[in-house]
């Protein structure tokens, strides 16, 4: 409205309505202030389109009931493949560092592991973890 006062002298009504006028005035108001604007204004339909990333809720439980049966299934290994698997897969170490760190035969490192894991399976199958989540491990 103030700009309206301030430019009234320029209104020619030979040229338009007054109305139209003033409209033009609001016009060129709001194309101003979005041009000095620095926010982006989106569709919400643009959102859409974008990928969710996050595991769904379904997901989650599944993951945690599966990581309780592991924990289940690890407090069931005797001590010495309980040792090597937490050195193997939670400490990442290799297994030559295995052997070297427990005083043991590198062949005997590999087949340890290898019968904790066999047994993991087994038990993780016997407490319902399917067979598809097992086979990855």
């Amino acid at each position: 409205m103030e700009t309206i006062w301030r430019e009234a002298h320029l209104y020619d009504p030979r040229k338009s309505a007054a109305t139209t006028w003033v409209q033009q005035i609001a016009r060129n108001r709001r194309i101003d202030v979005t041009r000095r604007s620095r926010e982006f204004v989106f569709a919400a339909e643009d959102f859409y389109a974008i990928p969710d990333r996050a595991e769904g809720s379904d997901g989650c439980l599944d993951a945690v009931r599966r990581e309780h049966r592991i924990r289940v299934a690890l407090d069931a290994f005797p001590h010495e493949q309980l040792t090597l698997v937490r050195l193997a897969f939670f400490e990442e170490l290799s297994h030559s560092t295995i052997a070297r760190r427990l005083d043991l035969p590198l062949g005997t490192v590999k087949s340890r592991l290898r019968l904790a894991f066999a047994c993991l399976r087994r038990l993780l199958l016997e407490a319902g973890v399917t067979k598809a989540c097992v086979m990855e491990m």
